[in-house]
């Protein structure tokens, strides 16, 4: 009597079983978050010329701006999120 029927598959088989446009899509999702976060660096530091955030955070251990600043870009990964994921 077998409980569990179990077939093992090679990693050939596996990649090959995923479609092209699946791995390229994801790739291109990535390489656009990765510019999103950029383009959202840029940006924080036009609305803030003033604060050198290497300063901020190594020289002067500005807490509260290390929390301020984890927050922008947990929004900006949301927001990105969101609008690659569509809808729900």
């Amino acid at each position: 009597m077998h409980f569990l029927n179990l077939t093992f598959t090679s990693i050939d088989e596996t990649f090959y079983a995923i479609p092209f446009n699946h791995i390229l899509s994801t790739v291109i999702y990535f390489i656009i978050s990765l510019l999103l976060i950029w383009l959202s660096r840029i940006i924080f530091k036009l609305f803030h010329p003033k604060v050198n955030m290497n300063d901020e955070l190594v020289e002067q251990d500005n807490v509260a701006f290390a929390i301020s600043n984890v927050g922008y870009f947990i929004g900006v990964l949301l927001s990105a999120g969101g609008s690659l994921l569509g809808e729900s």
